[in-house]
Order: structure tokens, then sequence, then C-alpha cells
């Protein structure tokens, strides 16, 4: 088999796919109007509503493709008479590749198959996500109705509740999860508050008090991060930064790679509404609600 021949074959298997009614053709010959020599075509696509004859050059290298390519396929598109070519390589492109390409009207393309280790061309969406999120909250005893044994720390106090003697970071977050959760707060300050409540002192004391309040705030966040495709078949063009399929899949999100800095990156609110990206997701982070 001639040395890139698969990668050739893959190409007009992907563009094919993506052009179901346009007629593909690989591994052609076609007599040059200029030389009347026969030019070897990899891909040719014939399509009249988008172009005539657009002729796919596929560069299976170890090394990027570099400006010579792009003028050789120039010449080869002159001398048979075709008005539309492209270059579709699995290494990349060089900086001259890509003048040369602006400058000649040459596509820069890469196919795309993640199914296949031989198709290096990996795709990435970025994504950004706004996280709603509880950043801080504190406690408060109003109008305790009995002597009392309380520490200085209150972070540790139990709340006597129907399911028990539970911390109150606890009821704080059943009450985030259960309730304000779903009433897709926005970014402030919250109280939640019990009248008449009980408390359970450092002597383990059952102490009445008028009002339990949790002071709470809510605060957004985004957060960036490229999401690999997965599952994919399709043409990447390089040089606009575009993906031509028919479907895809991106990779799993956990909520737990929030808080990882190598998987996300945390970008400033101004920065989120101006970018540009194809998935936007909108979340809002759990606390903790059991002991």
């Amino acid at each position: 088999m001639k040395k890139g021949r698969y990668y050739e074959e893959k190409t007009a298997e992907i563009v094919q796919q993506n052009n179901p009614k346009a007629q593909v053709f690989q591994g052609i010959r076609v007599l040059g109007k200029l030389t009347d020599l026969k030019r070897e075509i990899d891909v040719q696509l014939v399509d009249a509503s988008q172009y005539d004859n657009l002729v796919f050059e596929c560069k299976d290298h170890k090394a990027k493709v570099d400006i010579e390519l792009v003028e050789a396929l120039v010449t080869k598109l002159l001398d048979i008479g075709s008005t539309k070519g492209a270059i579709v390589s699995n290494s990349g492109f060089t900086k001259g590749a890509y003048k040369a390409g602006a400058a000649h009207g040459i596509d820069l393309l890469s196919i795309v198959d993640s199914n296949d280790e031989k198709i290096r061309t990996k795709v990435f969406a970025p994504q950004i996500t706004e996280d709603l999120y509880l950043s801080k909250a504190s406690l408060s005893l109003n109008n305790i109705r009995m002597a009392h044994n309380f520490g200085p720390d209150l972070t540790g106090t139990l709340i006597k509740t129907p399911q028990g003697n539970i911390g109150w970071d606890i009821v704080l977050g059943k009450h985030w999860n259960n309730v304000h959760m779903k009433n897709n707060p926005k970014p402030g300050e919250y109280f939640l508050k019990i009248e008449d409540g009980t408390v359970i002192d450092l002597s383990k004391n059952n102490i009445p008090v008028g009002e339990i309040t949790i002071r709470y705030f809510v605060e957004k966040r985004y957060y960036l991060r490229n999401l690999e495709l997965i599952e994919t078949q399709g043409i990447y063009d390089v040089a606009r930064q575009t993906y031509q399929t028919s479907s895809l899949t991106t990779e799993m999100i956990k909520v737990e790679d929030f808080n990882n800095p190598q998987k996300w990156e945390v970008i400033d609110e101004e920065t989120a509404k101006k970018m540009i990206v194809p998935v936007r997701m909108k979340i809002i982070t759990p606390l903790p609600d059991k002991i």
C-alpha cells in the first residue's frame, strides 16, 4: 500500500460522511490542462452547491506541513483547473503554511476520529461553567432562655431537630440542598432563622433559644475548561478553528474536578461573559448534609 494511503482513505470516508449528497473520489488521476501530465489527486469532492472540484491533499507526516506543500497544491490546482483546494494534515501546520494558506485561499484541515489511534488530531471544545455556591456562614443565638455552657467557638454547636442533634452546618446544608438550591438563588446575603429552637451546650444540656440565626453568603464564580470531544468523526479547520461533524460527545464532567486547577481555570465574570464558547453550563454546588 502506498505510504499515506490509509490516511487518504480515512479522509475520503469522513469527507463523504459530512457531505452525503456529494460525490467523493479517492486516489484518482486528472490530466493537467497546462502540463498535459496526469496529476494525482488524493481525494476529490464534487458538490456544485458548495465547491467546484474541491481537492484534498492528504499528508500523514511526522513533521508539520510547511509552506512548500501549500504552494505545490496551488500549482496543482492551476494545472487541473480546480477552483478550491485543501491540505489535510495528521501532524499540524507551520506558521509559514498558515500564511500561505490564507494568501492563496487554501484550507488547512485535519480529520478527527476519536476511535482510531492512527488519527492523531484531537478536538477540544471550550466550556464555561457558572457556579453558584455558598461561600461562608455564621451562627447567632438570640434570647437564650437559661444558663448555658457555651465555649468561645460556636462552630461545633448542635441543634436539636426531629432527626436528632446535628451540627448547624448540617442544618444549613439540608436547607441549602433541599430548599434554597431549587429557587435558583442570586448572589447575596441570606438568613435561615429557627424560632424557639433548642441547642446543645458543652455540658450536653438542652438550651432553649428564642431565635437561632444562620447567616450565609451566596457567590458566583466562573470556570473555563477545554473539554475533549469523544465518540466523534469530523473535519477540523485548523486555521478557522471550526469543526464539522454529525455527532459528538464530550468527556465526563465531574463536580469534584472543579477544585483541580489543572482541569479548570477560574476566570472573572467580565471575561466569562465576553467569551464566545460552544458550551455553557450553570450549576449550583451542593453542601454536605449528612453526618
